[in-house]
C-alpha cells in the first residue's frame, strides 16, 4: 500500500514530523493477515531516504476485521446484499 504520509497514523503521541517524515513519501505497510497488534511500516522519499517505524493496527472488532478481509466496508456490504439477492433467486425458484 503506498500514499501520503496524512493516511499513516504512526503510534499515537507521535508526529510525523519528529519521524523526520514530508507528506511526499511513499509507504509499504506489513502483512495484518495474521491480525498483529502493530505493523512495520517503511517510508520511502523520492531521494532513497527509507524510515521505518512501528504503528499500532486498530482492527478492533471481528466485524471491522471482516470490513477488512473484504476490502472495505463498501464491499463488505455489496457482497452480502449480492449473497441475498442470489438466496432469494434460489428460493423463488425452488416454489415454481
Amino acid at each position: 500500500m503506498t500514499g501520503p504520509a496524512k493516511a499513516v497514523n504512526p503510534v499515537i503521541g507521535r508526529r510525523l514530523t519528529s519521524l523526520g517524515l514530508t507528506g511526499e513519501e511513499r509507504f509499504s505497510i506489513g502483512s495484518v493477515e495474521s491480525k498483529p497488534d502493530a505493523v512495520t511500516v517503511r517510508a520511502e522519499s523520492d531521494g532513497g531516504k527509507v524510515i521505518e517505524f512501528q504503528c499500532r493496527v486498530r482492527i478492533d472488532t471481528p466485524t471491522e476485521w471482516d470490513y477488512y478481509r473484504h476490502g472495505g466496508i463498501l464491499h463488505f456490504v455489496l457482497r452480502d446484499l449480492a449473497s441475498r439477492g442470489a438466496a432469494d433467486e434460489s428460493g423463488k425458484r425452488e416454489a415454481n
